[in-house]
């Protein structure tokens, strides 16, 4: 016998090593800990949701000119205007900010057993539809020509289906968590 094979048949003849390798435990921690880390991971997607918000403004000074043009009257000087501008996008990425942490907490929360409910799912889906609606932004103007292509537009495409990515493990983990605490507690009524 080699050492794994030791090592399996010391975990079976040991009771208590044996019941926290039970099927339900080990997709209980694997689920959990899926779970835990996509919710780390959707809080970091934020925190770099946020810098591109801040990011694009300053690199793309033609649409930063553009929106100034927009919101400017004659009556209103362009400080003003400016000042209005700011506190508007402070305001989406604190919002940005915000949604991402709910999420991202609510996931770990729930995957360490704090957190009974699932209610964040219903948020998750809503980010899912709001992101991949977002998506077609990346490629089209608002004629829905096709624009050229540039390097930022496919990264901040590749980061957004990364996001959705995480989402979708979140729902899917979370659903898997409840079943095996489902099948722990029946196990638990058996003994």
């Amino acid at each position: 016998m080699n050492q794994y094979e030791e090592t399996i048949q010391k975990i079976h003849d040991d009771p208590v090593l044996d019941a926290l390798n039970t099927p339900e435990e080990v997709g209980l921690r694997r689920y959990r800990s899926r779970l835990s880390l996509d919710g780390i991971g959707y809080i970091t997607f934020g925190i770099w949701s946020v810098v591109k918000i801040i990011a694009s403004l300053f690199l793309s000074t033609e649409f930063y000119t553009k929106m100034i043009g927009y919101m400017q009257t004659e009556d209103e000087p362009e400080e003003l205007v400016k000042l209005v501008f700011g506190v508007f996008i402070a305001i989406v990425c604190i919002m940005t900010l915000l949604v991402h942490f709910k999420i991202g907490v609510a996931a770990i929360r729930y995957s360490n057993g704090t957190r009974k409910t699932r209610g964040f799912l219903f948020l998750v889906l809503i980010m899912i539809v709001l992101t991949a609606h977002g998506l077609s932004t990346y490629f089209t103007q608002h004629d829905y020509d096709i624009k050229f292509l540039d390097d930022t537009a496919v990264a901040s495409a590749i980061a957004d289906l990364t996001g959705i990515f995480i989402l979708i493990d979140m729902v899917i983990s979370a659903s898997r968590i409840k079943r095996f605490r489902r099948l722990q507690r029946e196990a638990k009524q058996e003994d």
